[in-house]
C-alpha cells in the first residue's frame, strides 16, 4: 500500500508500477492516475479535491480528508526543494498541506528528486529531515549533500540512467 505524490518525477516511478501485481496506490496526481488506470495488477484510490491545473494535482480538505481512514507503507514524495537545514518544502500552500498529511498517513517516507533540488528552500515546509527515510536522486547530486543526509541516517539511492 503506497502513496503517490503529483509530479514529473513520481510519474517516471508511476510507469514502472503498470507491470507491478497486488500494488495499492494512492495518488493526487491526475497524471498519475492516468498512467495506472489500465494497469492490471493496481489498485487505483484518488484522493478527491480541487484540481491545481499547473501541476494537475488534487489538493484541499476533501483530499486531506481521504487520507484519514488509511495506513500505508511507504509514500514516494516529489518535492520543489531539499534543504539540508529546513527539510522538503514546495511552492504551493495547499500541496504542502495535503503532503504533510500523507507524510503523517505513511510508516516510510521516500522523496523522489532531481539533483537540482538540492540546496533550494520553497516557502512551505512539507517534512523535516528527521521523518525522511530514503532519497532517491540521480548522481548530479553534490558531496555535501550525500554526505550530509548519510550523517543524518538518511538512506541515499542514487539512480544510473538506462544505458
Amino acid at each position: 500500500n503506497i502513496i503517490l505524490d503529483s509530479g514529473s518525477t513520481t510519474m517516471m516511478l508511476a510507469r514502472h508500477l503498470r507491470s507491478q501485481r497486488e500494488v495499492t496506490v494512492m495518488t493526487n496526481g491526475l497524471n498519475i492516475a492516468w498512467e495506472l488506470a489500465k494497469a492490471p495488477g493496481v489498485i487505483l484510490r484518488l484522493t478527491g479535491g480541487l484540481l491545481h491545473q499547473p501541476s494537475l494535482s488534487l489538493h484541499g480538505s476533501q483530499a486531506e480528508a481521504s487520507l484519514q481512514s488509511f495506513s500505508f507503507d511507504t509514500l514516494f514524495l516529489g518535492v520543489d526543494g531539499l534543504d539540508l537545514q529546513f527539510g522538503a518544502t514546495t511552492h504551493h500552500e495547499p500541496e504542502a498541506s495535503l503532503n504533510h498529511r500523507m507524510v503523517e498517513r505513511a510508516r516510510r517516507i521516500v522523496v523522489l528528486t532531481d539533483s537540482s533540488k538540492f540546496g533550494k528552500v520553497s516557502l512551505h515546509r512539507i517534512a523535516r529531515l528527521a521523518e525522511i527515510h530514503t532519497v532517491i536522486t540521480d548522481d548530479g547530486i553534490a558531496a555535501e549533500y550525500r554526505e550530509g543526509l548519510q550523517r543524518l541516517g538518511i538512506e541515499l539511492i542514487v539512480a544510473t540512467p538506462p544505458a
